[in-house]
């Protein structure tokens, strides 16, 4: 029997820390609807500010707290937009394209 994991996606969001970023959260949120359009996909996308994830807040699990910390302190909210699928990290600072989405998420979906 066939049978297929929904990945879990995680957009952090820089934009509550400098009102810039929010046109990159934008690019990012457009190319990802685009991603999961043209791959028929229908997930659940959760979207959590920096600063609700500095303060531990966000429903993170602790990996990816752990994650988001180490990129906020090595790069501070120059790392935003960051997506994060299922526990890792898989963009973070400048944000991926549809076709980069598209690699990334025929990945996630695991057919066993």
């Amino acid at each position: 029997m066939e049978t297929k994991t929904t990945p879990q996606i995680l957009i952090v969001s820089g934009a509550c820390c400098s009102p810039n970023l929010i046109r990159l959260d934008q690019t990012l949120e457009q190319a990802l609807t685009q991603a999961l359009k043209d791959l028929n996909l229908s997930i659940e996308v959760r979207k959590v500010s920096l600063s609700a994830v500095l303060h531990n807040g966000g429903d993170l699990t602790p990996k990816q707290h752990d994650q988001i910390t180490t990129l906020f302190n090595g790069y501070g909210v120059k790392f935003t937009p960051a997506l994060l699928i299922n526990e890792d990290v898989r963009f973070a600072g400048k944000p991926p394209t549809a076709e980069q989405l598209k690699a990334i998420l025929r990945e996630a979906v695991v057919t066993n």
